[in-house]
């Protein structure tokens, strides 16, 4: 059972310590955390390290330039007013994706 929220207008000093309390247990979470992945990162042998260090740097690549896309799809389906999924690149992308399957 967690505690009830304390309102800031009632007491803003339990109100301050609260969210003190809070940060300084989400730090120590991130602390925690970055050992955790250093432990890890010793344990691997550097090839490995080197590898999943470039696909996630290919996949970080990968979102932008979908998100890039769909940002591109929506601009011009605003200016044709029409569905971005009606647009024929879309349908072209659905295509490429069934035959990949």
């Amino acid at each position: 059972p967690g505690a009830m929220p304390l309102n800031p207008l009632d007491n803003q000093d339990a109100y301050l310590r609260a969210i003190l309390k809070a940060h300084k247990r989400s730090e120590l979470m991130r602390q925690k955390e970055a050992q955790r992945k250093e432990a890890v990162d010793r344990l691997m042998p550097l090839s490995e390290r080197f590898g999943s260090n470039r696909e996630a740097s290919i996949i970080h690549k990968w979102e932008a330039r979908q998100k890039s896309w769909d940002t591109f799809k929506r601009k011009i389906a605003k200016k044709l007013g029409t569905n971005p999924d009606a647009l024929v690149i879309s349908k072209a992308d659905e295509y490429r994706e069934q035959m990949e399957e």
